[in-house]
């Protein structure tokens, strides 16, 4: 299976401009299998799932969670007690339910910097341009994820080949998603699924268990 773990839509993420009825519809047209809707404010229900989908790309949900680490993909939450932004507890909590927990764009803003910015996941840990076996020697909550995310088709080349390297060292699970909020680059990078989940209790086991790998599509991640 291929799928674009990483989305947002207008129903939850108000940066976003795509709108769910499209979803389905762009997702067939860049050739995914399916897609995770990943909204920064909640996860889609049942009956929104059921709405948006006709049947040709199978939909998933989790949610996107900024923690004082960074952002971290989420999928599989039964729901969203007190205290989930900080990583620790939220990766017990993943662990108790059974969830899957992924680093989202972890190295954006690693290399190359815009003015202003620096890359949330080693902030203040003075790993600026590091080397990425000092940034795993050195951050020890990386191996909270079940998974990293080494393809986010929002972010540098350069950004994503360090996550990549840290997943390599790590021994970690790669995945790959667009983090697209319009219809533009939906699918340009996704995850390779060893199998056919059909349920999110489906995809959250081949998550956990490493059956997944990250891939760059068409060129489209940006450089």
């Amino acid at each position: 299976m291929l799928i674009d773990l990483h989305v947002h839509t207008t129903l939850g993420s108000a940066d976003s401009s795509l709108a769910p009825d499209a979803l389905v519809r762009e997702a067939a047209r860049a050739g995914l299998d399916a897609v995770c809707v990943t909204e920064h404010s909640g996860m889609w229900s049942d009956a929104q799932l059921e709405e948006a989908g006709n049947g040709s790309v199978k939909l998933f949900r989790g949610r996107e969670i900024e923690t004082e680490m960074g952002h971290v993909l989420a999928i599989g939450m039964p729901g969203f007690p007190n205290g989930m932004h900080r990583l620790k507890q939220l990766a017990k909590y993943c662990d108790e339910t059974g969830a899957a927990l992924i680093a989202a764009h972890p190295f954006r803003h690693h290399v190359n910097p815009p003015a202003g910015q620096s890359c949330l996941l080693t902030r203040g840990a003075d790993l600026a341009l590091a080397d990425p076996a000092t940034i795993v020697n050195t951050l020890p909550n990386l191996s909270l994820f079940n998974a990293i995310e080494a393809f986010n088709g929002a972010t540098t080349s350069v950004d994503n080949d360090v996550a990549a390297q840290v997943a390599e060292i790590l021994g970690a699970p790669t995945t790959g998603g667009s983090d697209a909020h319009s219809f533009e680059g939906l699918g340009s990078c996704a995850t390779q699924i060893d199998g056919d989940p059909r349920t999110n209790r489906e995809l959250v086991d081949a998550i956990r268990s490493g059956e997944v790998v990250g891939v760059v599509r068409d060129g489209n991640s940006r450089s």
